[in-house]
C-alpha cells in the first residue's frame, strides 16, 4: 500500500458482511490477527490509493452552527438577572416600575428558543451553538423602545443577525485559537420565536447571497472625506445626509462583497477555509416580524420567504392568537402545525404561576344601554362555553368593559419545545442532552391543582404533529355536539369518533382555563384584538410571495 495505512485487530472472529456495497473511509486502517487474514472476491481484490470523497480532505472537519434568536422583549440574561436579584436587576427596579413589567425582558421568563439551545449539543470540533438576545433587548440594559415597538435600530432584526453572524464566526476562531482552522462542511440550523422568527428567515436570506461588486463614490466635506453608497446614497457613519455630501460620481471605489452577506466577511477576516456550506434546520416558533409601521410589506422587505432555502422546516404556531399587531407570516415549504395557545403560550416567556390580572375582555360603546348589555352578555356567554373564563373570574366595568383575572401554569409551552425537539431528532438526528430537557424541562404529569396530565398533551399533539395520523385540537360548542350525539345514535358516526372529538374537547377545556393565556387586552397598547366584519376574533396570516 502506497501513501496509506490499514490496521485491523482481531484475537477472535471478525466478521465484516453487507449484501450491497461495503466501504469504509478513514486516515488510517490497520488490520492485525494472530493466525490469518483471508480476503477473497469473485471478481479479484483490487489494492491502491484510497477513494476520496468528492470536495473532502482528510486535514477539514464538518460543523454545525446552530444561531438562536429569541423573541421580542425576550432576553436570557437579564430574566437570569431578576431570579437572581443581581445588582443590574435591581438598579433597573426605578425604570421598570414605570412601565408595564410584563412587556420588561427582565420579568419575562425564559422562552423555548432559549432552552432548545441550552440543551443543543456542545460537542467541540463538531457543534457551536449562538445564542442571540430578543428583539428591542441588550444584556443588562434597559430595553429599547424602537426595537420593542418597530424590530429597527441597534437591537432591530437585521442588527441581530449580523450580530449572529460575527458571534458565530467567533466561535469558531476561538475553538481554532485564533485561526488556520479547515472546514469543509459548515451546516447551520436556525432557530427563532417571534420577530426571533423572523430575524432567522432573514438570517437565511443574508447567508445565501451571492458575491456582488459595489462602487462607493467619493465625497467630501471640510476636513472629512469618506464614500456613499450607491443603494441608500448615505456615508456609512452620517445619519441622513444633505445632498451636499452626495460627491463626485467621477470617483469610486469598487469594492467586492463576499458572499454569504455578514457571515461571509467576517469569514474572510478570519483564518478559516470552508469548502461547502448548507442550511439545514429551520425551526421557528409563531413566526411575528411586525417591522416598522407597515407590515404588509414585512415578507419582501425581510426576505421571509429565504427560510425556503433550509432543507428542512418546522413552523409550530398559535392558533388561538388575535392580536391586530401580531399577524404571522406563513413558510412556503416544510412542515406548519396549528397548536392551541396564543404566541407566547407556543414559543414560552410567561412566568409560572403567575396572576392574569385585569385584562380588558370586552369593550363596546358604540351602543344603547340595553344594546349594549345584550353583546357583553353574549361575549361573555361564550369565553365561559369555550372554557376560557369561569363567570366569577371575569367582573364588569360599568355598562361598556369586561375584566378578566386568572393564575395560570406555564407548563404548557413545554409541549411545543419537546415537539420541535422531536422535530429536530427525526430530521437531522441532533444529539440533544436528554439529561438537562430531563433534569429542567421533563413535561409533568399531573398538576397539584389539576386534572390534566400535560403528558397526555404532548402524546397527542404528537401524533397530529409526528405521526401525521390525527387532525389538529378542535373545540366543539355544546349544539355541535348534540348533532355529534344525534349522528352516533344514528349510527351514522363510529364510537372511536365520537370519543375523540369528546376527549379533544375536554382537553382543551382544561387547557384553556388553566394553561392558555388570553394575550388580546382592549387596553394593552399594541396588545388590541382584531375584530372582523362579523364580530369574530381573528388573525391576520401573511402568505409568502414568489420571490425568494
Amino acid at each position: 500500500m502506497i501513501k496509506g495505512n490499514i490496521t485491523k485487530i482481531s484475537y477472535g472472529s471478525f466478521k465484516e458482511i453487507a449484501k450491497a456495497e461495503h466501504v469504509s473511509f478513514a486516515k488510517n486502517i490497520n488490520t492485525d490477527a494472530a493466525g490469518k487474514i483471508n480476503e477473497t472476491a469473485k471478481e479479484g481484490i483490487v489494492y491502491g490509493e484510497p477513494i476520496k470523497r468528492e470536495g473532502a480532505k482528510s486535514d477539514y472537519i464538518n460543523v454545525v452552527i446552530g444561531l438562536f434568536f429569541d423573541g421580542t422583549s425576550n432576553n436570557r440574561t437579564n430574566v437570569d438577572a431578576r431570579m437572581k436579584q443581581t445588582d443590574a436587576y435591581l438598579a433597573k427596579t426605578d425604570w421598570l416600575s414605570k412601565r408595564d413589567g410584563s412587556n420588561s425582558s427582565y420579568e419575562n421568563d425564559h422562552t423555548n428558543v432559549d432552552k432548545l439551545e441550552k440543551i443543543y449539543p456542545k460537542i467541540k470540533s463538531k457543534y457551536f451553538s449562538i445564542y442571540i438576545e430578543g428583539i428591542g433587548t441588550e444584556d443588562n440594559k434597559g430595553d429599547f423602545t424602537a426595537g420593542q415597538g418597530f424590530g429597527i435600530g441597534g437591537t432591530g432584526i437585521p442588527a441581530k443577525v449580523k450580530i449572529a453572524c460575527r458571534k458565530a464566526v467567533d466561535s469558531l476562531l476561538e475553538y481554532a485559537e485564533g485561526g488556520g482552522l479547515k472546514i469543509n462542511e459548515i451546516s447551520i440550523d436556525l432557530f427563532g420565536f417571534s420577530r426571533g422568527a423572523a430575524a432567522a428567515r432573514y438570517c437565511a436570506h443574508e447567508l445565501t447571497k451571492p458575491e456582488t461588486e459595489e462602487r462607493l463614490y467619493f465625497a467630501a466635506k471640510g476636513n472629512k472625506q469618506y464614500y456613499i453608497s450607491p443603494n441608500d446614497h448615505k456615508p456609512v457613519y452620517l445619519i441622513n445626509p444633505p445632498e451636499s455630501y452626495f460627491g463626485d460620481p467621477k470617483k469610486h471605489l469598487t469594492t467586492k462583497n463576499p458572499a454569504k452577506g455578514f457571515f461571509g466577511q467576517y469569514m474572510a477576516a478570519s483564518r478559516i477555509e470552508f469548502l461547502n456550506f448548507k442550511l439545514r434546520f429551520g425551526g421557528l416558533f409563531d413566526s411575528v416580524s411586525a417591522y416598522g409601521w407597515d407590515h404588509t410589506d414585512d415578507v419582501e422587505e425581510l426576505f421571509q420567504n429565504s427560510i425556503d432555502r433550509m432543507a428542512h422546516v418546522v413552523h409550530l404556531t398559535a392558533a388561538d392568537e388575535h392580536r391586530k399587531k401580531f399577524e404571522l407570516t406563513h413558510v412556503g415549504k416544510g412542515i406548519e402545525l396549528s397548536f392551541p395557545g396564543v404566541h407566547s403560550d407556543i414559543g414560552g416567556g410567561y412566568v409560572n404561576n403567575a396572576i392574569e390580572k385585569d385584562v380588558a375582555l370586552i369593550e363596546e360603546r358604540d351602543n344603547t344601554i340595553e344594546e349594549l348589555a345584550r353583546i357583553i352578555n353574549k361575549e361573555k356567554h361564550r369565553l365561559i362555553e369555550q372554557g376560557w373564563y369561569k363567570a366569577e373570574q371575569m367582573r364588569n366595568y360599568g355598562s361598556y368593559k369586561v375584566f378578566g383575572t386568572r393564575k395560570l401554569s406555564n407548563q404548557y409551552s413545554l409541549v411545543s419545545l419537546h415537539i420541535m425537539k422531536d422535530f429536530c431528532v427525526s430530521k437531522c438526528n441532533i444529539p440533544f442532552d436528554e439529561g438537562i430537557l430531563e433534569d429542567d424541562y421533563s413535561i409533568p404529569t399531573v398538576a397539584d391543582d389539576s386534572l390534566l396530565d400535560m403528558s397526555k398533551v404532548y402524546e397527542r399533539l404528537k401524533y397530529y404533529a409526528l405521526k401525521n395520523n390525527r387532525a389538529s385540537m378542535i373545540f366543539y360548542t355544546n349544539k355541535e355536539f348534540m348533532h355529534f350525539r344525534a349522528l352516533l345514535d344514528s349510527k351514522q358516526m363510529s364510537v372511536d369518533d365520537f370519543n375523540r372529538r369528546a376527549n379533544d374537547h375536554n382537553m382543551l377545556l382544561q387547557l384553556r382555563n388553566r394553561y392558555l393565556h388570553w394575550s388580546a387586552s382592549w387596553d394593552g397598547l399594541g396588545m388590541e384584538p382584531r375584530i372582523n366584519k362579523e364580530g369574530n376574533r381573528e388573525r391576520v396570516v401573511f402568505n409568502l410571495s414568489q420571490k425568494k
